[in-house]
């Protein structure tokens, strides 16, 4: 038989906490081992080349890896059930982040993670960043909406000032450095681009963007 390193160490100190992958598969092989009324040596190979058994275990290992169906169902071990449910979920998760389009300036992250990436240098950061990716911020076009702002055109352009505006298309400096960022690492200027980016983000904030 044919194990790992590390499932041999847990052999030989009974440890079942050891083996991660497959417990209830080392759990068996106890098991065996004790019921032989006899002794037994567990070693490990390094390398099965120029070993007959090894090959010929080798040369199955492969065939199996072709056939359509799995012959013995050893069933799932905890952690492989975890998985199972781990992206069964994040499948779905996904699958309904990806379809809700109602709110264009929602771009957290485009893909679904439950891994927390800290890209914000301090809490004022954060803020601003949130405040872009939902529109809710003190361009002028959200402050027309709310009554704090005549027209909502940028100042400069006569346009709607809006978020896509401010870091896209207008001619201010946040603007330039954040088109030039982008042509400097080869990446699209868009907004879905512009508001997934901590980099960015850093620019804008050093700028001390009005936002």
């Amino acid at each position: 038989m044919v194990i790992s390193s590390d499932c041999l160490s847990a052999i030989r100190s009974l440890e079942l906490e050891r083996c991660k992958s497959r417990p209830n598969l080392l759990l068996d092989i106890i098991e065996s081992k004790h019921a032989l009324i006899r002794d037994v040596t567990v070693v490990w190979v390094p390398s099965h080349i120029d070993i007959h058994g090894n090959e010929i275990a080798d040369q199955l290992a492969a065939e199996g890896t072709r056939k359509a169906s799995v012959d013995i169902d050893i069933g799932h071990e905890l952690a492989d059930a975890y998985s199972a449910v781990h992206d069964y979920c994040r499948q779905k998760w996904q699958g309904q982040w990806s379809l809700w389009t109602h709110c264009q300036y929602l771009y957290i992250e485009p893909n679904v993670t439950s891994v927390i990436h800290c890209i914000y240098v301090n809490r004022s950061m954060e803020v601003m960043a949130n405040r872009l990716r939902f529109g809710r911020c003190h361009l002028n076009a959200y402050l027309h909406q709310i009554g704090r702002h005549e027209t909502g055109l940028c100042d400069s352009c006569g346009v709607p000032e809006t978020v896509s505006h401010y870091v896209i298309d207008c001619t201010n400096d946040v603007t330039k450095q954040v088109k030039a960022y982008c042509q400097r690492h080869r990446q699209e200027h868009t907004l879905a681009n512009v508001l997934s980016n901590g980099e960015i983000f850093r620019i804008i904030y050093q700028l001390n963007a009005r936002c």
